[in-house]
Order: C-alpha cells, then structure tokens, then sequence
C-alpha cells in the first residue's frame, strides 16, 4: 500500500494514503536534482482532485542513498548460486589463455588431468 508522510516546520504531519488505487510513479533526473512523483486516481478523477506526492532531492543525495541500499542489499544475499561446470571450464580456459607458455606448462604437470 503506496502512502506518504510528510512532517512541515510546523511540526503538523500531513499524510496521502494511496490505499489500494493503482499509482503511477515518474522519476525525473537534471545534474542537481532527482524529482519523485506518485499519483493515484489517475484514471477516474479530474488532475486537480488526483491524490500525489511529490519530492525533489538533491542528486548527490539520492545516488548515496541508493547505492547505500543497493550495498546492503547485496550484503543481505550473497550470491549462493554454484558456477555450472561448463562455466567453470570457460573460466580456466580463459586464465589459460592469459597464461605464458611456460606458466600453462607449469600447471599440467602440477594439476594433471583426471583421466
């Protein structure tokens, strides 16, 4: 359930409660600044009676944010997924190929194939 709080220097909370309506979000991005818009009731009520919130942030600020909790998330889960056998074989085949003659010499004769 989309919904917004918003505290003034008033110290009064003003809240849009989007319940269960669709919503619609935009996001706008110049050099300075990234500016939120979320509206509900698009579909059934005239622009001037439509619920909406709006936010403008300094863009400094939400790229810190959001990389913050891209971060977190990532911390969150691990990537648990196993490399494929085929995809493990790409990989050496491709550090084998970075290799110098005498370093891919060297490791045939420590790393023998299994046969």
């Amino acid at each position: 359930m989309a919904h917004a709080i918003i505290r003034g220097s008033n110290r009064r909370r003003y809240e849009v409660d989007f319940e269960d309506s669709p919503v619609r979000v935009e996001v706008h991005a110049s050099e300075e600044t990234v500016e939120i818009f979320v509206e509900a009731d698009f579909d059934t009520h005239a622009e001037e009676r439509r619920r909406f919130a709006i936010i403008n942030i300094p863009r400094h600020l939400f790229s810190e944010a959001t990389a913050n909790a891209a971060q977190t998330l990532q911390e969150e889960r691990p990537m648990t997924k196993r490399v494929s056998p085929l995809r493990q074989r790409k990989i050496d085949d491709m550090a084998i190929r970075n290799m110098s003659l005498n370093e891919v010499r060297r490791q045939r004769v420590t790393d023998p194939e299994p046969s």
